[in-house]
């Protein structure tokens, strides 16, 4: 399965932080996982630079724009 894109991760970003909380980015990060279940593979799958991962790359990019 392939990861979604930041535009269809979208949603659930949004979900976590519907009600109005702040929440730590490890937390939103979590919650959208366990949203999508994730295998192991999709979670270690790294962007070029080899730092960061694509998933948490994506949620990352969700919760800045939603903030």
């Amino acid at each position: 399965m392939n990861l979604p894109s930041y535009e269809a991760m979208m949603p659930a970003v949004l979900k976590v932080l519907a009600d109005g909380h702040a929440r730590p980015l490890r937390e939103v990060f979590e919650r959208v996982c366990q949203h999508y279940t994730f295998t192991s593979e999709q979670l270690t799958a790294t962007l070029p630079g080899g730092r960061q991962t694509k998933v948490r790359s994506r949620v990352q990019g969700g919760a800045i724009q939603a903030s």
